[in-house]
């Protein structure tokens, strides 16, 4: 009768733990550079997004962008209604390229 027991709590544990949430979408990619304008040229010029708006190192936004490489803290190329493109300029070279972060 344990045996079964147990076999029963495993077999419910795994088929709980199978059950995740849908994926429904990616909403940015952040992308550290090393020179805002040129990458900005890149992603506006060459692959044709459209940029949505500039944070400015003070926190505060400037829709349409067009600031300038000392004025801008990261750049929001828009995708479509949901995703965008960020750029943030490095701080250090060994920075990693693609960040992401993971859940404690």
């Amino acid at each position: 009768m344990k045996k079964l027991m147990l076999a029963g709590m495993l077999l419910g544990a795994f088929c709980w733990a199978q059950e995740r949430p849908r994926l429904l979408g990616i909403s940015h990619i952040a992308v550290r550079v090393k020179h805002l304008d040129a990458s900005r040229q890149f992603y506006s010029g060459l692959l044709g997004y459209q940029e949505a708006f500039t944070i400015r190192k003070d926190g505060t936004a400037v829709i349409g962008g067009g600031l300038s490489e000392s004025q801008a803290a990261s750049i929001f190329f828009k995708v479509n209604n949901r995703q965008y493109i960020v750029l943030v300029p490095e701080t250090s070279p060994d920075q990693s390229r693609y960040g992401c972060r993971h859940r404690d």
